[in-house]
C-alpha cells in the first residue's frame, strides 16, 4: 500500500500548574482572649495533560483525509504534530514509508490554521498577485508557481485588483492558491471554513478539491463540522478525547450504525419538570442512543436511531408524553453520518421503567 504518512502510537502531553487551593493553618498558640489567627496561602500541584492518547493511522497518497471531532478532542494538536511545530511526547510518524523526525516534518507538509483562512493574512490593499508573491518568497517559491496556482483557481483575471475589493469567496479562493503554493506533497487545514457562509464554503470545497486531484496532493482536514464530511472526504477518524474512537469510510461508517433509520421528534417542554429531564438526560429513560439538540427558547430535537421503527416510534411518543412534553413535528429518515458521529460523541445507553 502506497501510505504517505503513518503515525504509530503518538502520544502527547504537557505538565501544566492546578488553579490552585486554599490551604489553611489554625494559629493555636494565640491568647485565648483574642479570636483564633488563620492562616491560608494558595497550594499549586503539577498536573500532567494528556492531549493525545495511542493515536494510530495512515493516510494514502492523494487521499482526501478528513479528522473529526469536538472542540478540545486533540485535532489541532495533532495536525501542530504533523506540521512540526510541535513536538509529540512519544510515537513514530513515517512519511513516505521512512521514518521522520518531527523537526523535519515542515518539509512535507503546508499547514493552514482556520485563523489565516478568509484573507487574515494578506495585506488588502495589495493585489492577490503582490500577497501571493510575498508569501512564495517566503516559501522561496518561483513566481511561475504564482501563475500555476492563479490558473487553476481562475483568479487570473482578478490578480490585479486589491485585495480589498474582494468577496469572501474571492477571498476563500486567494486562500487555497496560497495553501498550494509552497509545493508540499501534504496539505494541513484545520477548521479552515469557520466563519464562511454556506456558499463561500461550498465554493472552497469545490476549489480545494479539484486542485487536490489535479495536483496529487494528500489533505489532512480537521473539522467539526458534519455536513459536507459524507461526501467530500475518502475516509475519516472520530477523535473523542485525544484518542481515535473509529476510522472508515463514510459509508462504512454509517453501516456501523447498524440501524435501519433515525426517528427525529421536535418537542416543547410543558413544564418546569420536563426540562429538568432534558437537562439530566437519564430522567428521559430511553433504551437506546439518543442526542437532545436545542433549537430555539422552548423547542428540543430528540434524535434516536433504530432498527425497529415502528416499535420505537410508539415507545418514543409515549415516553416524550408521560414526561410532560408536547410533540411537534416527527421525521423519519435513513441514517447519515452525523448520526453515528453523535451516536460515539453523545450517545446514552438507558433503561425504560
Amino acid at each position: 500500500m502506497d501510505w504517505c504518512v503513518e503515525v504509530e502510537g503518538l502520544h502527547k502531553s504537557y505538565e501544566t500548574l492546578s488553579p490552585g487551593e486554599r490551604v489553611y493553618f489554625k494559629n493555636d498558640n494565640a491568647p485565648t482572649h483574642f479570636i483564633s489567627v488563620i492562616y491560608w496561602s494558595l497550594l499549586r500541584k503539577r498536573v500532567l495533560i494528556e492531549v493525545l492518547r495511542d493515536i494510530t493511522l495512515r493516510v494514502r497518497k492523494g487521499e482526501l483525509f478528513g479528522i473529526l471531532g469536538p472542540n478540545g478532542s486533540g485535532k489541532t494538536t495533532l495536525l501542530r504534530i504533523l506540521a512540526g511545530l510541535t513536538p509529540p511526547t512519544k510515537g513514530k510518524i513515517r512519511v513516505f514509508g521512512e521514518e521522520t523526525d518531527w523537526r523535519q516534518l515542515y518539509k512535507f507538509t503546508n499547514y493552514i490554521p482556520g485563523a489565516l483562512v478568509g484573507g487574515g493574512w494578506m495585506l488588502h490593499t495589495l493585489s492577490a498577485y503582490e500577497n501571493l508573491k510575498i508569501r512564495a518568497r517566503l516559501f522561496n517559491v518561483p513566481e511561475e508557481r504564482i501563475k500555476e496556482v492563479m490558473n487553476l483557481l481562475g483568479i487570473t483575471k482578478f490578480g490585479d485588483k486589491p485585495v480589498g475589493t474582494y468577496s469572501s469567496g474571492m477571498l476563500a479562493r486567494l486562500e487555497v492558491a496560497a495553501a498550494f503554493l509552497k509545493d508540499a506533497p501534504i496539505i494541513l487545514l484545520d477548521e479552515p471554513t469557520a466563519g464562511f457562509s454556506p456558499e463561500v464554503e461550498r465554493e472552497f470545497h469545490e476549489h480545494l478539491k479539484n486542485i487536490a486531484k489535479n495536483e496529487g496532493k494528500t489533505i489532512i482536514y480537521a473539522t467539526h463540522m458534519l455536513h459536507f464530511a459524507e461526501t467530500f472526504f475518502d475516509r475519516i477518524a472520530i477523535l473523542k478525547r485525544g484518542e481515535i474512537v473509529d476510522i472508515g469510510r463514510p459509508q462504512e461508517l454509517k453501516e456501523r450504525l447498524g440501524t435501519s433509520s433515525t426517528i427525529e421528534i421536535v418537542i416543547i417542554p410543558k413544564n418546569p419538570t420536563a426540562i429538568v429531564a432534558l437537562r439530566d438526560k437519564s430522567k428521559l429513560r430511553l433504551d437506546r442512543p439518543f442526542v437532545v439538540e436545542r433549537m430555539g427558547e422552548h423547542r428540543y430535537k430528540l434524535r434516536v436511531s433504530c432498527r425497529e421503527t415502528e416499535e420505537t416510534l410508539m415507545k418514543l411518543i409515549s415516553t416524550v408524553i408521560e414526561r410532560g412534553f408536547l410533540i411537534r413535528h416527527i421525521v423519519i429518515r435513513e441514517p447519515t453520518l452525523e448520526d453515528y458521529y453523535l451516536s460515539l460523541i453523545e450517545g446514552w445507553k438507558l433503561e425504560i421503567n
